[in-house]
């Protein structure tokens, strides 16, 4: 029974990203029109440091895994990854991060999609393909709301109730 619950979760959680990839590839032209079902998901609302002194194009940063398994790591320039993420997922859904910050040359810290929310690590700059984001996704769990923002801005692009997973195990 645990089998079954755990797929119908996951179908659920698939067939969710996969409507908020389509909606924001229709409604939303980019510069770069793949859109990783991951970054659909993105529950942040801050923006990513860099340490560069250009001002970004984008507001966020999303990176694209473009090897079949992206290796995650404590530090930059580690030499042993902690763990690793493979590409597709396991629900066959491309594999994209929120990059939080530049790190030194070559390496990212970014925002897996792992239990405990919010987890951060760092990869290799080479593993993934960096491309800008222009709206962000906010899920309030309590009030059980997803609200579309443009960029940084307050203005609403869309706001739709949705379920959230129970106290002991909530949503990522």
């Amino acid at each position: 029974m645990l089998r079954l619950v755990r797929s119908r979760r996951a179908l659920a959680a698939a067939i969710i990203v996969v409507f908020f990839a389509a909606l924001f590839t229709a409604a939303w032209p980019r510069d770069d029109h793949r859109v990783a079902a991951a970054t659909a998901i993105t529950t942040t609302t801050t923006k990513p440091t860099t340490t560069t002194a250009q001002k970004p194009s984008h507001p966020f940063e999303a990176a694209d895994a473009i090897v079949p398994e992206v290796q995650l790591y404590d530090a930059p320039g580690a030499t042993t990854p902690t763990d690793s993420m493979p590409n597709p997922t396991v629900e066959n859904v491309p594999l994209a991060f929120l990059v939080k910050a530049h790190g030194p040359p070559g390496w990212l810290q970014v925002q897996i999609s792992r239990r405990p929310n919010e987890t951060l690590a760092w990869i290799r700059a080479t593993d993934v393909a960096v491309r800008g984001v222009d709206n962000r996704i906010v899920v309030q769990r309590d009030e059980r709301e997803l609200t579309v923002y443009k960029g940084m801005t307050d203005a609403v692009l869309l706001q739709v109730p949705v379920a959230t997973g129970a106290p002991a195990t909530p949503t990522p």
